[in-house]
């Protein structure tokens, strides 16, 4: 789906079709947002976003349904990964958007006190 508007025909057949039915239009917006949201979520580890200060993939994985304090193969968190790198932004982003402060890792260090 994802490629259908990438080409001029194809894009041109989907006007064509969206025009004749709005419905179908929203049908394939909807399809299109849940397409790119997964595509988003599955090419971007939420904690690479957090350390490198990424705050819009890390805006577009929280609305994509991400859980906030779910913990990379080392057992750190997003905010530990911001918190770590000194990326304000994204600590101050995630801390609004509900990620548990007081979450430890084993082997770890406590960024967040240090």
């Amino acid at each position: 789906m994802l490629g259908l508007v990438t080409t001029s025909s194809k894009y041109s057949e989907v006007v064509t079709m969206a025009r004749r039915s709005p419905s179908l239009l929203i049908l394939l917006l909807v399809f299109s947002i849940s397409a790119c949201c997964a595509v988003v979520h599955e090419g971007v580890s939420f904690a690479r976003a957090a350390h490198l200060g990424d705050v819009e993939t890390l805006r577009r994985l929280v609305l994509a349904g991400q859980d906030l304090n779910e913990r990379d193969d080392s057992g750190a968190t997003a905010l530990m990964h911001a918190a770590a790198e000194g990326n304000a932004a994204s600590v101050r982003f995630l801390l609004e958007e509900g990620a548990d402060a007081s979450v430890r890792a084993p082997g770890v260090a406590d960024t967040l006190r240090s």
